[in-house]
């Protein structure tokens, strides 16, 4: 996705309200169908020492009353354990706890939830995917500093004459099993007063969920999309394989080479995240596709023995090896990069996501690059294309260019070892760029260009060319679509 505040390698969750469907369990050992079995272990009377208050980003805890609680639902009226979270100030509270759970499993944690003036930070009120209160699932992969998790926006309600609303949190558990759920008051880029009550809680494996797992890959995906789409147990096995081949290759190109699991999870409620703003896909593990999504995905792509750009671009951004982001260029341009590598090296069929069903591109291996090709070059001959300072399939362009070479403009293929030590060890001392230009997700990408051209120093200290040989892949005139000042910023003078 575009925007990389949406974080790579920092895990976060959405939810749907979706039913339930049983199903008979299939034949083929790599799908998997759910049953509504109770999770082991997990402790619905939101007592102490299950449960604990959590604080994240600095922010202060809310404070937490567990006790019984009359919850008012549907017509009926009844006692149920739960908890209170109060805040007399903005903050990114929880009322949390961990437990282990069956790995990559689906699974759905469901409740009780009342609000009571309940204030965002009129500071953050600008932001999409708001969700001041609700069900999370929180992880810290590999100890990142920046993990954080979405909450929920609960139909907008914001105050105790909505009364109590029932939520169903749809996630699916980690790798390892070991699952941290939160109760929220507050979320990232929605801090949050007031007082929220949670009862009734249950955590249940999700019928309404399958699963497709291989070695080193697992989505979970709606039963009823697969239903709606006649989408036979072997097609969803065959889509999962080439995503399960295309995460090998992905750690053969970073040297990200360990144990970790990717993971798909796909949503299934269109008007729900409409309003919430959910994004078309973003990654992190699991990496997430919105209803929109993956209906096209299980119409238009899996049907037709394909995967969907995003889920290889969302899965490339995974495996970013710039964990502190300081000499990337836009990492969303690598995840289309390292989507091109799993593409090409395999010959995987890829359809792009359109609203014109009735011409959807489609590329298949090295067909897949040539995409790239076309981008590029559109990109160049075409003016109006000023304004928009990058492009992340043109410019990822450039770096295949590099790769494969271009004989009309006399420039020799470099291949993708290049591009292997680039991921590899660019964040070593062995390649240093000429000075540190940190992305902040909030600063909009001002420096994008500079950190391009730092890319530039490394790959030429990695093939023992000079900045200028390497600047020579990018096509003239290509710098003037991002600041229309060349001689500020002139390719061709580095050295």
């Amino acid at each position: 996705m575009k925007n990389y505040k949406k974080l790579v390698f920092l895990v976060m969750l959405a939810f749907t309200l979706s039913g339930t469907f049983l199903f008979t369990p299939l034949a083929n050992a790599q799908v998997n169908v759910t049953s509504d079995t109770p999770a082991v272990g997990f402790d619905s009377t939101l007592q102490p020492p299950n449960w604990h208050v959590s604080a994240y980003w600095n922010t202060n805890a809310p404070t937490a009353v567990p006790g019984k609680l009359d919850v008012t639902y549907n017509g009926s009226t009844f006692q149920a354990d739960g908890v209170t979270l109060s805040s007399s100030t903005y903050g990114y509270g929880a009322y949390s706890t961990s437990l282990n759970l069956i790995p990559n499993t689906p699974y759905v944690m469901s409740g009780y939830v009342k609000a009571t003036n309940i204030e965002i930070n009129p500071n953050h009120m600008g932001y999409t995917n708001k969700g001041p209160f609700g069900f999370s699932r929180f992880d810290n992969i590999n100890q990142q500093s920046n993990s954080k998790t979405y909450t929920t926006q609960l139909l907008n309600s914001a105050n105790s004459t909505d009364g109590w609303i029932k939520l169903d949190f749809h996630f699916i558990s980690s790798s390892s099993g070991l699952t941290y759920l939160d109760c929220n008051l507050g979320g990232y880029c929605c801090d949050t007063k007031g007082t929220v009550e949670f009862a009734g809680l249950t955590l249940k494996q999700d019928s309404s969920y399958k699963t497709v797992s291989h070695s080193d890959f697992v989505a979970a995906v709606p039963v009823s999309q697969l239903v709606n789409y006649s989408v036979s147990d072997s097609a969803l096995d065959s889509w999962g394989s080439k995503l399960n081949g295309a995460t090998q290759k992905l750690k053969e190109l970073t040297g990200i080479n360990d144990s970790r699991i990717s993971q798909i999870y796909m949503l299934n409620d269109t008007a729900l995240e409409e309003q919430t703003k959910v994004d078309f896909a973003y990654a992190g593990i699991p990496c997430i596709f919105n209803a929109v999504a993956s209906n096209f995905t299980f119409h238009y792509a899996v049907t037709q023995d394909a995967v969907e750009h995003s889920q290889l671009h969302e899965l490339g951004h995974t495996y970013n090896t710039d964990h502190n982001r300081i000499w990337n260029f836009n990492d969303e341009v690598f995840a289309n990069v390292r989507a091109a590598y799993t593409a090409v090296q395999n010959n995987i069929k890829v359809r792009f996501w359109t609203t014109d069903t009735s011409n959807i591109p489609t590329y298949q291996g090295i067909s897949y690059k040539q995409f790239y090709d076309s981008k590029l070059a559109e990109y160049i001959s075409n003016p109006t294309e000023n304004a928009k300072g990058y492009e992340l399939f043109a410019t990822a362009g450039i770096y295949l260019r590099m790769v494969y070479g271009d004989a009309s403009a006399g420039l020799p293929p470099l291949g993708w070892n290049t591009l292997k030590t680039f991921f590899t060890n660019g964040t070593s001392t062995s390649y240093n760029p000429t000075s540190g230009i940190y992305l902040d997700p909030n600063r909009g990408y001002t420096d994008d260009f500079k950190v391009f051209t730092q890319s530039l120093n490394i790959i030429a200290q990695i093939t023992g060319k000079s900045a200028s040989d390497i600047a020579n892949y990018v096509p003239n005139g290509f710098y003037w679509k991002w600041y229309n000042n060349p001689s500020q910023y002139p390719f061709k003078s580095i050295n």
